[in-house]
């Protein structure tokens, strides 16, 4: 079977099997032949053992459909199964993996040596794909970076008396894109049966007094309450234009087929600064 050695070294020598079962994967998959003999070779043991594919499925967590296909070799084990599979056959994971018996388990289980010229191989290998990886996590950041960049961002603050907006508003090059998660009421009412229903609400932001868009919330013919309904406000947009401290900004609630409307004035806090 291929790269046996190299399997087995890196099963026992390093702490993480994501290369192992690479080199596996690859191993098990440039033939059939290698499948068959490894197929055949645990249908032996598991005979041996006198257990049937649904027991011997069941001792290392797996379907018996699963060992089933392993023993026809048309898959293989998972290379995290193959210390459970020895175990279980009482003989090493090299034994295993040559699919053979030995003279003795103990004489298998000794720690190869190491050879130096692979662990160089190794290590040289695992040394460049860490420099890749680097590389394009580094390159992305800076596409990134260059593709996102603001230079301000601001909050909301809301000018009107127990009304509140939770959102930002940030700056880009030549844009603004705004976000809202939600307006919200801090009043006494709130949670009462004083409190207003409603059967749909419409918030609109104005700009300068320009119209910049809009968010319409309807719930059937169901009612809301009205704070339940100003939570569920929230939008994204994207803003063709700087928008800073200066600007005359102000979200017009109507609701109840706008027989009734609030307006909250809004002013802009710094909190970022790029």
């Amino acid at each position: 079977m291929c790269y046996k050695k190299q399997i087995l070294f890196l099963l026992k020598y390093t702490e993480n099997g994501i290369i192992a079962s690479i080199v596996w994967s690859v191993c098990m998959q440039e033939g059939t032949g290698d499948l068959e003999k490894f197929g055949e070779y645990i249908r032996n043991k598991r005979k041996e053992l006198s257990l049937t594919q649904i027991a011997f499925a069941k001792e290392i967590g797996v379907s018996n459909k699963m060992v089933s296909n392993w023993e026809k070799g048309r898959t293989a084990p998972d290379i995290f199964l193959l210390e459970k599979i020895a175990n279980l056959f009482d003989i090493s994971i090299e034994q295993l993996l040559n699919c053979e018996e030995l003279s003795s388990k103990n004489e298998n289980n000794t720690a190869p040596k190491r050879n130096t010229l692979m662990l160089v191989i190794i290590f040289s290998f695992l040394t460049i794909v860490i420099l890749i990886i680097s590389f394009f996590t580094f390159f992305l950041h800076q596409k990134n970076k260059n593709s996102d960049t603001y230079s301000n961002v601001y909050e909301f603050v809301s000018e009107k008396e127990n009304y509140y907006v939770d959102g930002k508003i940030i700056q880009h090059d030549g844009y603004s894109d705004i976000i809202v998660q939600h307006l919200y009421v801090d009043d006494s009412i709130i949670g009462t049966s004083n409190e207003e229903y409603v059967t749909d609400m419409t918030a609109t932001l104005y700009i300068n007094e320009e119209f910049v868009f809009d968010y319409v919330l309807t719930n059937g013919s169901s009612k809301m309450m009205f704070s339940d309904a100003l939570e569920r406000i929230r939008f994204e947009e994207r803003y063709d234009h700087i928008i800073n401290e200066l600007d005359s900004i102000i979200f017009l609630i109507q609701y109840n087929d706008g027989t009734s409307e609030i307006v909250i004035p809004i002013s802009l806090k710094k909190i970022l600064q790029n």
